[in-house]
């Protein structure tokens, strides 16, 4: 993982996630559904080939600093309590007849925020071999179809690789990273960032009784 010293644009964050297993009667109930995003609660899919929906929470997001201050993603098929409870809420919001259901999975998904939380791609300005292709801020899952050639033009050309207009909207740009709030415009959930050995009880379908991690 790249330094906050050598990348201040970037901050490493999680976010959670749960699948609930529906019936064969309830994922025809279900299919086609549209993806149903709301910005204070989270966003769910359709049901899967499992018959699987997959609910993600929305909220600021959790770190996990070290002593310099640099977020580092672990990976667990573990939530915390909190996240399982909003992810409830927002199930007994838009479905009340799946809200009980256990969950099939859970888990921690990384990402990587810019300031702005809009894409970096570029070489480094002070590494020459260094590409950097990051700053999704959550939005892989609907970029990732296309976003790879960009990437691909600034390894093989440069930054010349890119129009002057992508040039500008993916530039280099620390001072976007002066007083950041980590925030992000983001909402629900406690409302702010949290580190994640603050968090003293969590959930897995293996444990699913609240339990410490670290």
């Amino acid at each position: 993982m790249m330094s906050l010293r050598l990348c201040p644009n970037l901050a490493s964050k999680c976010y959670t996630l749960a699948h609930v297993k529906l019936t064969h009667e309830e994922a025809v109930k279900y299919k086609d559904c549209p993806v149903i995003f709301n910005c204070e609660r989270g966003f769910f899919f359709e049901p899967d080939e499992n018959n699987e929906i997959k609910i993600c929470n929305e909220f600021p997001g959790y770190t996990n600093l070290n002593e310099n201050g640099e977020s580092i993603p672990f990976y667990a098929n573990e939530i915390p309590l909190e996240a399982a409870k909003d992810i409830r809420k927002y199930l007994k919001e838009t479905m009340p007849e799946l809200s009980e259901k256990p969950f099939v999975k859970t888990k921690i998904c990384w990402i990587t925020d810019s300031p702005d939380r809009e894409l970096i791609i570029t070489t480094h300005p002070d590494h020459g071999n260094l590409v950097i292709g990051s700053g999704d801020s959550g939005e892989s899952f609907m970029i990732m179809p296309v976003i790879g050639k960009y990437i691909g033009k600034v390894v093989t050309e440069g930054n010349a690789g890119l129009s002057e207009e992508e040039q500008l909207a993916w530039r280099w740009r620390p001072e976007t990273a002066a007083g950041r709030d980590d925030i992000g415009g983001r909402y629900g959930g406690s409302g702010h960032v949290t580190d994640l050995k603050s968090i003293k009880e969590w959930v897995s379908v293996e444990n699913p009784e609240p339990h410490p991690l670290f």
